[in-house]
């Protein structure tokens, strides 16, 4: 008589499973890319197997190399990636059995709220596997700015440097540990272009760079169950099972050029649900010698006079934010954003940001979205912020965005259908 506990199935933890794997093994799966240097798409899919994977597990590995653009080895504190491996995309598409099931909307952007938002200082010892360190000082001047100085000695010299990252903090859909079998998973990256992806220092006599990747890779685990548990889900299978995939998904948006200091920026977005969104006023200038992606003023003669969203038409929060130059206005908005922090999943113990460095140069506001009507409808999701500058002219506006995402596996013999749940 088979042992195997009879509830065993595909919803079962991985963790919870891990007595029945026969075999666990990482395999490395390369991009379908036969030169990467200069590629501005790149493509992993990974074989239809009958062997099981988790996406939860996955991560992705970066080889890349800065260089000067007519091709000469960097200096010392010349150049930095700007915010850690996830800089190098502005745009990450993810498709299983054919079916697109996420576009991650410059990722790049969202990883610089994402990172600030959910973790706190001792996350940066594992952080430094992907390359990020956390901005600090004087944003503007380089060489004060410990984050960007430790990134440059990374990469200066041109040299070869690696990078690693956990598919789940650029995807949402990896968030979920679950297992999938018998499943074709498609990533796709664009890569940013580099004034957006690299900051140099300030020095006119310095070239601007570009990053070379020399290889891409996806390492995902190769699952195979003992055979009693494995029958045991497979005859599940071929009765037809469905698996839902429910997940956060983080996008950002940039407005296009401000022309005023008061208006409204829209963000039509394909999400069903968004629960929070966080805005930020930038400098739209792009050039690498400038700290635009990552300094959200908030000082006098760049602050803020006032902010509002709406979803949908109803408004957040029910009190404007107003007086954001001052430390009344500001304090107001810090505690949003630690609320909004405290409400998600903490991966440490607790927020990247001081009030000082926020009311410096970082001033996010956050606006929290859960207290709304259920979307029966299941549209799309129409936000609107509501925005008065002390000086708008030359600004964007940056959005980043936290939706409810679903996503309905339908298995059924020796096929399944992927939908969106």
């Amino acid at each position: 008589m088979s042992m195997t506990p009879v509830e065993l199935n595909l919803e079962s933890s991985p963790k919870s499973l891990q007595g029945f794997f026969n075999e666990y093994e990482l395999i490395e799966v390369r991009t379908n890319n036969e030169v990467t240097d200069n590629a501005q798409v790149f493509t992993i899919v990974t074989k239809n197997t009958t062997d099981y994977t988790n996406l939860h597990e996955c991560y992705i590995s970066c080889e890349f190399q800065i260089l000067k653009t007519d091709n000469a080895n960097t200096a010392l504190n010349e150049c930095a990636i700007r915010n850690g491996i996830s800089s190098l995309f502005s745009r990450i598409t993810v498709r299983i059995g054919g079916q697109v099931v996420e576009v991650v909307e410059r990722p790049d952007l969202a990883a610089a709220i994402r990172n600030i938002q959910l973790y706190s200082q001792d996350y940066a010892v594992m952080a430094t596997n992907h390359v990020y360190h956390k901005n600090s000082g004087d944003l503007t001047a380089t060489t004060s700015n410990p984050g960007y100085v430790a990134r440059a000695k990374r990469t200066q010299g041109g040299v070869l440097a690696c990078a690693y990252i956990a598919l789940h903090e650029l995807v949402g859909i990896a968030s979920v540990d679950k297992l999938l079998v018998n499943q074709e998973v498609s990533l796709e990256f664009n890569k940013n272009i580099d004034s957006e992806l690299l900051h140099r220092a300030g020095d006119n006599q310095v070239l601007d760079c570009k990053l070379l990747v020399k290889r891409l890779s996806l390492w995902m685990p190769r699952i195979v169950l003992e055979p009693s548990a494995d029958l045991v889900i497979k005859q599940a299978i071929s009765g037809g099972v469905q698996s839902p995939f429910m997940f956060h998904s983080w996008n950002a948006y940039v407005s296009p050029s401000l022309t005023g200091n008061s208006g409204t920026y829209r963000v039509i977005t394909t999400a069903e649900e968004v629960d929070y969104a966080y805005v930020v006023q930038r400098t739209s200038i792009k050039a690498q010698n400038t700290a635009a992606a990552h300094t959200y003023h908030s000082v006098t003669g760049n602050a803020w006079r006032s902010c509002e969203v709406s979803l949908n038409g109803r408004r957040y929060p029910a009190q404007r934010f107003t007086d954001l130059s001052s430390e009344r206005g500001l304090s107001r908005a810090y505690s949003s954003l630690m609320r909004c922090g405290n409400k998600k999943m903490d991966y440490s113990n607790g927020m990247d940001l001081s009030f000082e460095e926020f009311a410096a140069d970082r001033c996010i506001l956050a606006f929290d979205l859960t207290a709304k009507a259920s979307n029966w409808s299941k549209g799309a999701s129409t936000i609107e912020v509501h925005y008065d500058l002390e000086n708008g002219v030359g600004k964007e506006m940056m959005v980043v965005l936290v939706s409810k995402k679903g996503v309905m596996i339908n298995y059924n013999g020796s096929s399944a259908v992927v939908s969106q749940a």
